[in-house]
Protein backbone atom coordinates (compact mmCIF):
# COMPACT_ATOMS: atom_id res chain seq x y z
CA UNK A 1 0.00 0.00 0.00
CA UNK A 2 1.35 3.14 -1.44
CA UNK A 3 1.61 5.20 2.31
CA UNK A 4 3.27 9.31 1.57
CA UNK A 5 6.05 10.77 0.31
CA UNK A 6 8.91 12.64 2.34
CA UNK A 7 10.67 15.73 0.71
CA UNK A 8 14.31 14.76 0.77
CA UNK A 9 16.38 18.33 0.77
CA UNK A 10 19.66 18.31 -1.23
CA UNK A 11 20.49 20.07 -4.44
CA UNK A 12 17.96 19.42 -6.35
CA UNK A 13 13.97 18.93 -5.60
CA UNK A 14 13.63 15.60 -4.87
CA UNK A 15 11.00 13.40 -3.15
CA UNK A 16 11.54 9.31 -1.23
CA UNK A 17 8.16 8.15 -1.84
CA UNK A 18 7.79 5.21 0.68
CA UNK A 19 5.04 2.29 0.27
CA UNK A 20 4.13 0.20 3.46
CA UNK A 21 3.14 -3.73 2.83
CA UNK A 22 2.27 -6.18 4.79
CA UNK A 23 4.26 -9.04 5.23
CA UNK A 24 2.78 -11.58 7.18
CA UNK A 25 1.01 -10.74 10.92
CA UNK A 26 1.97 -7.48 12.54
CA UNK A 27 5.28 -7.19 10.25
CA UNK A 28 5.40 -5.03 7.69
CA UNK A 29 8.41 -4.01 4.77
CA UNK A 30 9.04 -0.47 4.16
CA UNK A 31 9.92 0.37 0.66
CA UNK A 32 11.64 3.69 -0.53
CA UNK A 33 11.48 4.60 -3.67
CA UNK A 34 13.73 7.74 -4.92
CA UNK A 35 11.96 10.36 -7.44
CA UNK A 36 14.39 13.27 -7.89
CA UNK A 37 12.16 16.09 -9.63
CA UNK A 38 8.77 14.16 -9.23
CA UNK A 39 6.88 16.97 -8.25
CA UNK A 40 8.94 19.94 -9.62
CA UNK A 41 8.17 22.30 -12.63
CA UNK A 42 9.44 21.59 -15.58
CA UNK A 43 10.14 25.17 -17.39
CA UNK A 44 9.02 23.56 -20.85
CA UNK A 45 5.48 24.94 -21.75
CA UNK A 46 2.75 22.60 -23.30
CA UNK A 47 0.67 25.02 -25.30
CA UNK A 48 -2.27 23.34 -26.39
CA UNK A 49 -4.23 20.33 -24.93
CA UNK A 50 -3.26 18.15 -28.00
CA UNK A 51 0.26 18.84 -27.38
CA UNK A 52 -0.57 17.59 -23.83
CA UNK A 53 -2.10 14.26 -25.10
CA UNK A 54 0.71 13.49 -27.47
CA UNK A 55 3.65 14.31 -24.82
CA UNK A 56 1.57 11.72 -22.06
CA UNK A 57 1.43 8.87 -24.15
CA UNK A 58 5.15 9.29 -25.36
CA UNK A 59 6.23 9.51 -21.99
CA UNK A 60 4.18 6.79 -20.72
CA UNK A 61 6.20 4.47 -23.46
CA UNK A 62 9.13 5.44 -21.24
CA UNK A 63 7.89 3.49 -18.19
CA UNK A 64 9.43 6.11 -16.64
CA UNK A 65 7.01 8.01 -14.26
CA UNK A 66 9.56 11.15 -14.12
CA UNK A 67 8.27 11.48 -17.51
CA UNK A 68 4.91 11.13 -17.17
CA UNK A 69 4.42 13.57 -14.21
CA UNK A 70 5.09 16.87 -16.10
CA UNK A 71 1.99 15.80 -18.31
CA UNK A 72 -0.52 15.62 -15.12
CA UNK A 73 -2.32 18.03 -12.45
CA UNK A 74 -1.63 17.51 -9.06
CA UNK A 75 -4.90 16.86 -8.04
CA UNK A 76 -5.28 14.14 -11.10
CA UNK A 77 -7.40 11.47 -10.32
CA UNK A 78 -7.99 8.17 -12.13
CA UNK A 79 -10.33 5.67 -12.78
CA UNK A 80 -8.73 2.46 -14.21
CA UNK A 81 -10.70 -0.66 -14.34
CA UNK A 82 -9.90 -2.42 -10.87
CA UNK A 83 -8.67 0.77 -9.17
CA UNK A 84 -9.28 4.52 -8.70
CA UNK A 85 -6.38 6.72 -8.03
CA UNK A 86 -6.79 10.22 -6.01
CA UNK A 87 -2.65 11.60 -5.61
CA UNK A 88 -0.01 11.43 -7.74
CA UNK A 89 2.03 8.60 -5.58
CA UNK A 90 -1.34 6.43 -6.40
CA UNK A 91 -0.83 6.85 -9.85
CA UNK A 92 3.19 6.37 -10.14
CA UNK A 93 2.36 2.97 -8.14
CA UNK A 94 -0.24 2.12 -10.41
CA UNK A 95 1.87 2.87 -13.20
CA UNK A 96 5.21 1.20 -12.31
CA UNK A 97 3.12 -2.02 -10.89
CA UNK A 98 1.44 -2.26 -14.54
CA UNK A 99 5.23 -1.74 -16.03
CA UNK A 100 6.77 -4.30 -13.88
CA UNK A 101 3.94 -6.69 -14.78
CA UNK A 102 3.91 -6.31 -18.85
CA UNK A 103 7.40 -5.89 -19.93
CA UNK A 104 8.41 -4.04 -23.19
CA UNK A 105 4.53 -2.65 -23.54
CA UNK A 106 3.93 -0.19 -25.94
CA UNK A 107 1.06 2.20 -25.33
CA UNK A 108 -0.84 3.98 -28.16
CA UNK A 109 -4.40 5.86 -29.68
CA UNK A 110 -6.60 6.24 -32.02
CA UNK A 111 -10.25 7.39 -32.85
CA UNK A 112 -9.28 10.79 -30.53
CA UNK A 113 -12.47 12.76 -30.16
CA UNK A 114 -12.25 16.11 -28.73
CA UNK A 115 -15.32 16.66 -27.55
CA UNK A 116 -15.25 20.25 -25.70
CA UNK A 117 -12.07 22.72 -25.97
CA UNK A 118 -11.95 26.27 -24.40
CA UNK A 119 -9.50 28.65 -22.83
CA UNK A 120 -8.98 26.35 -20.03
CA UNK A 121 -9.97 23.39 -20.09
CA UNK A 122 -10.44 20.34 -23.03
CA UNK A 123 -11.85 16.70 -22.68
CA UNK A 124 -10.88 14.00 -25.17
CA UNK A 125 -12.16 10.54 -25.86
CA UNK A 126 -9.79 8.01 -27.59
CA UNK A 127 -9.63 3.96 -27.99
CA UNK A 128 -6.16 2.63 -26.58
CA UNK A 129 -4.30 0.21 -27.58
CA UNK A 130 -1.42 -2.18 -25.86
CA UNK A 131 1.11 -4.95 -26.18
CA UNK A 132 3.65 -6.12 -24.54
CA UNK A 133 4.81 -9.58 -22.71
CA UNK A 134 2.85 -10.74 -19.73
CA UNK A 135 4.61 -13.85 -18.15
CA UNK A 136 6.80 -14.12 -21.65
CA UNK A 137 3.64 -14.39 -23.82
CA UNK A 138 3.26 -11.67 -25.90
CA UNK A 139 -0.58 -10.14 -25.36
CA UNK A 140 -1.93 -7.65 -27.02
CA UNK A 141 -5.68 -5.45 -26.26
CA UNK A 142 -7.58 -2.07 -26.34
CA UNK A 143 -9.89 -0.60 -24.54
CA UNK A 144 -12.06 3.00 -23.85
CA UNK A 145 -10.10 6.37 -22.35
CA UNK A 146 -11.79 9.83 -21.44
CA UNK A 147 -9.10 12.83 -21.03
CA UNK A 148 -9.39 15.70 -18.72
CA UNK A 149 -7.44 18.27 -19.08
CA UNK A 150 -6.96 22.02 -17.33
CA UNK A 151 -4.65 24.64 -18.22
CA UNK A 152 -3.08 25.35 -14.98
CA UNK A 153 -0.48 28.13 -14.87
CA UNK A 154 0.12 28.15 -18.58
CA UNK A 155 0.55 24.46 -18.76
CA UNK A 156 -2.09 21.92 -20.21
CA UNK A 157 -2.01 19.16 -17.91
CA UNK A 158 -4.23 15.82 -17.59
CA UNK A 159 -6.74 16.11 -14.41
CA UNK A 160 -8.05 13.06 -15.05
CA UNK A 161 -8.53 9.82 -16.98
CA UNK A 162 -11.34 7.40 -17.19
CA UNK A 163 -10.04 3.92 -18.84
CA UNK A 164 -12.51 0.82 -19.82
CA UNK A 165 -12.60 -1.96 -21.58
CA UNK A 166 -13.61 -2.16 -25.06
CA UNK A 167 -17.36 -2.56 -26.03
CA UNK A 168 -18.13 -5.00 -28.81
CA UNK A 169 -21.43 -4.01 -31.03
Amino acid sequence: MLHGFLPFVGEVPTFLIYIVSEKKGSQFSVSLIHYPYLFAKGSARIHTPEQALEGYIQATNTHDFRQVQPFLGKQAIYYFSDATCRTLMEICQYFENAWDLIKDEHYHISDVQWLHKSAQSAVCLYTYHYEGFLNEEFIEGSGRATNVFEKIEGNWVLVHEHLSSSVTP
